[in-house]
């Protein structure tokens, strides 16, 4: 009985979510930058295919850096509060904004190793229908390194991480080469 709790738990917190982001979505369309949604916003419907099948904490976009600035603005004017930088909330709804992959600690990571230009990923984005919500995901392989980096932000000790990854990789029968590819490009 407490899996049942927990996924209609999730479930109903994920509902809220994309009842407050429909009308994000359909503002930054009219009026904002073109942004990502990415992380676990990115993995509901198909790679997760039950709404109470994956937990979020919160909403990760990925907008440009010259973009920000006009993202920030436009969430303002919706009545999300930037709550630490980067980071906007209204209740039901926590946006957390990136310009990159990479958090900040991890920048060297990226700089070191990786070769994924944000106009590529951008590029390369695919849509997404969500409920009645069309949002843009990255490509299956850039999604599958995102979310990796974001495991290696965590240490490797993030248990949904893991599965997030092994599901990317089922879900979009993702080839090593294909990652590889992308992350050396």
């Amino acid at each position: 009985m407490k899996r049942e709790i927990s996924f209609y738990t999730t479930a109903s917190q994920n509902l809220i979510t994309l009842h407050h982001l429909r009308e994000v979505v359909e503002r930054l369309k009219k009026k904002g930058p073109e942004v990502l949604f990415f992380r676990g916003i990115s993995l509901l419907g198909d790679v997760y295919p039950l709404l109470g099948d994956r937990e979020m904490l919160d909403v990760d976009v990925l907008v440009r850096e010259w973009d920000r600035d006009l993202l920030k603005e436009a969430l303002k004017e919706m009545g999300l509060e930037e709550t630490e930088p980067g980071v906007f909330c209204k209740p039901g709804l926590v946006l957390d904004v990136h310009t990159s992959f990479l958090t900040s600690i991890r920048s060297t990571l990226g700089n070191s190793c990786l070769n994924i230009s944000l106009e590529e990923v951008f590029r390369k984005s695919i849509p997404k229908q969500l409920d009645d919500i069309e949002i843009k995901i990255p490509c299956p392989a850039h999604l599958f390194i995102s979310t990796a980096l974001h495991l290696q932000s965590h240490s490797f000790f993030w248990a949904k991480g893991w599965q997030d990854l092994v599901k990317i990789k089922q879900f979009y029968d993702l080839a090593d080469e294909a990652i590889l590819g992308e992350a050396r490009n």
